[in-house]
């Protein structure tokens, strides 16, 4: 359209006040082009930032993946230690998929000499048993 209203200035086919708005849709028209070219710049300059971080997300995926991996070496390495009832046994700690802690497993034939299996086979020691009355097995 620009281009037609153009053609028809340069004949002398407009009058005054047509040819003012069309000076100034033309200044318009320039104003939203050098706009739009900085528009676009800026799309450009945060494409490429993205690009950047997007590295840098996959640069430190591998960073953890390493980190893991040599937590797991130095943990088969080094037997970690926890103190039980019985006494001291080496314990190795279990985790999950995710690499979250889901308990520890023990050596087999560590424990201390006769320990008991659970609560039940050992002796119970409570103060209020040993105070009551033994009514119960009277009557």
């Amino acid at each position: 359209m620009i281009d037609r209203l153009n053609e028809s200035t340069g004949r002398g086919d407009l009058s005054g006040a047509f040819r003012i708005q069309l000076a100034s849709l033309r200044e318009q028209t320039k104003a939203v082009e050098a706009e739009f070219q900085k528009i676009q710049a800026r799309i450009k300059d945060l494409e490429r930032v993205r690009r950047s971080s997007l590295e840098s997300k996959a640069n430190s995926r591998k960073h953890r993946s390493l980190k893991q991996i040599v937590g797991l070496w130095r943990r088969q390495r080094t037997k970690r230690r926890t103190v039980t009832a019985v006494g001291v046994r080496p314990v190795i700690p279990v985790y999950d998929q995710r690499g979250d802690f889901s308990g520890l497993l023990s050596l087999l034939g560590t424990a201390g000499p006769s320990a008991p299996d659970s609560i039940s086979e050992g002796a119970v020691h409570s103060p209020s048993l040993a105070k009551e009355p033994t009514n119960r097995e009277d009557q």
